[in-house]
């Protein structure tokens, strides 16, 4: 099974914004793993939401993508 690359047109306006939207909702993913699993292997627990949310919620990826933070 071959993966399929789709091509985008960088000339489509919003194309900059959504680009870097999802570049950091993908960093902020894979730090929210990182971060649980760190966690797991030191304490043997898991984090909930909340723990995460505070852990993560002053990191840049987060506040630049949330509507809130004003």
């Amino acid at each position: 099974m071959q993966a399929q690359k789709n091509h985008l047109r960088t000339k489509i306006d919003g194309y900059e914004m959504v680009h870097r939207a999802t570049h950091m909702a993908k960093t902020l993913y894979n730090l929210a793993l990182y971060t649980i699993r760190e966690h797991y292997h030191e304490t043997k627990h898991l984090l909930t939401l909340k723990e995460l949310f505070h852990r993560l919620k002053d990191h840049p990826c987060y506040l630049n993508l949330s509507s809130d933070h004003n």
